[in-house]
């Protein structure tokens, strides 16, 4: 499936939950990558939780920049999801957290958060296709 489509629409049903003033502050650059359905859903899974972090963590509930970005290098995607808001506050450990490293270790993943000053910029990278496929 269009994993580039499948994240607009998804980004753009997330952020109307949030709130109609969430609309302006969302930046999307997305490139066309195709992926299996099943791998979808769990990065739209992921996506989800990420974008839900930021407007409890980044901006306390009220809305702020927030950019996600798909990209694809050979066999591989990043998912890059980035704020400016309050940056990483201790290791939180919570059931969303826990979900999201399960879910990209299902995905053959990898999950690293950076400093995006101010803000952070959570990266995800994984394979296109599942190992062995």
């Amino acid at each position: 499936m269009d994993l580039s489509r499948y994240l607009i629409d998804l980004t753009n049903e997330v952020t109307s939950a949030l709130g109609k003033e969430w609309e302006a502050h969302i930046m999307l650059d997305v490139a066309p990558v195709l992926m299996a359905a099943d791998r979808a859903v769990r990065l739209g899974l992921i996506l989800t939780e990420l974008v839900l972090n930021t407007a409890k963590y980044a901006y306390g509930g009220a809305p702020g920049p927030l950019r996600v970005a798909l990209e694809q290098h050979r066999d591989r995607f990043r998912l890059i999801v980035a704020d400016h808001g309050s940056g990483k506050v201790g290791e939180r450990q919570g059931f969303g957290t826990l979900m999201i490293k399960a879910m990209v270790q299902g995905l053959d993943g990898v999950i690293a958060d950076e400093e995006n000053a101010p803000g952070l910029r959570t990266i995800v990278t994984a394979p296109l296709c599942p190992s062995g496929a």
